[in-house]
């Protein structure tokens, strides 16, 4: 990744850390492809901040001692 003239750009810093996460084992998405419209929508509508599927498969995921009933709590607390 290299600069023009020296200036470090936003563009320039969402791509080194998109690299890192995703070196560290995180997914992507790019935004415009998980929007209302895109490809893969993930959300009725953009008042929906949380993309929910993806927060209860997060929760699910790293709390799997818990009962669902307490972590479905959890979500609906969120």
């Amino acid at each position: 990744m290299s600069s023009v003239n020296g200036i470090f750009t936003e563009a320039m810093l969402e791509e080194a850390a998109i690299e890192i996460l995703q070196s560290l084992g995180y997914n992507y998405a790019f935004g415009p492809d998980i929007s209302l419209g895109g490809d893969y929508e993930e959300r009725k509508d953009y008042r929906e901040v949380i993309l929910s599927h993806r927060v209860k498969d997060a929760l699910f995921k790293i709390n799997r001692d818990i009962p669902r009933e307490a972590l479905d709590d959890a979500y609906r607390q969120l």
